[in-house]
Formats: C-alpha cells, structure tokens, sequence
C-alpha cells in the first residue's frame, strides 16, 4: 500500500528565509525521487488572495489599500480572518495536489498566529488569540 503523501510546512515572517529553505528542500528531496509541490499564502493570484494583497495590504500592483490605519493596525481578529479565508478557499487545491505529490506549504496557521500575535503586547491576551486562530 502506498504511504500517504505529506504536508510539509515553512513558517516564518516576511523576509525570514522561507523560500530560500523551501527552494533548498525541494532541490534536495528532488535529488532523492521525491517530488513536491509548493504553494505559497497568500494565493495572491486567487479571489481572496487579491482582497489580501489589494485592499488589506494594499499592494500597488493589486489595487490601493482600503484601511486607513494600515494593515499592521487592524483588529489581529480581522486580519486573521483574511488569511484564514485564504486557506480554506485554496484547501481544495492543496487536497488535490495530496493525491499526486507531497506538498509543501509557505506560511500557513503558525505564520498568521506570529503577523497577528505581534500585534498584541499582552502575554495572556496573544495566548487567547493563538487558541482562537488553533
């Protein structure tokens, strides 16, 4: 019987690495017979991707940010939910590439619980939202 295949996560913030360690794995695997696919989040080129990339972060090339106070100053809650929505729209995509290759995810759950738990400065209150985003 064939073994399952495998999610595989790279979590971290902006500019940390992820997708150098990702290019170098998958190099490595790839040596090995072991193919991989990698999908990055946001989906940036999806319907959520674009209202994360244009109105919630306000990518230039997307289209003008709609919160005046910043995305780095929006309710942790709210923004989660973006990011959330971004997963599930995408889950489809991820449960199909499963059934041929292994996967290998760019940011995911503990990647949005870091962006948004910085936001909070209260220990217990970060720790209530790490359970939520769980």
């Amino acid at each position: 019987m064939k073994e399952k295949n495998k999610i595989i996560l790279i979590e971290g913030t902006d500019c940390s690495g992820k997708e150098t360690q990702s290019k170098l794995l998958i190099s490595a695997l790839e040596k090995e017979g072991i193919y991989l696919e990698y999908i990055s989040f946001p989906q940036y080129e999806t319907p959520t991707g674009k209202i994360i990339g244009g109105p919630y972060l306000g990518k230039a090339h997307i289209s003008e940010g709609w919160f005046p106070e910043g995305a780095v100053n929006v309710d942790p809650k709210v923004s989660a939910l973006y990011f959330a929505a971004d997963r599930r729209y995408n889950m489809k995509k991820i449960e199909e590439t499963l059934k041929h290759k292994h996967v290998l995810l760019d940011r995911y759950v503990e990647s949005n619980m870091g962006h948004q738990g910085g936001k909070i400065k209260d220990r217990n209150e970060r720790i209530k939202m790490f359970k939520w985003l769980e």
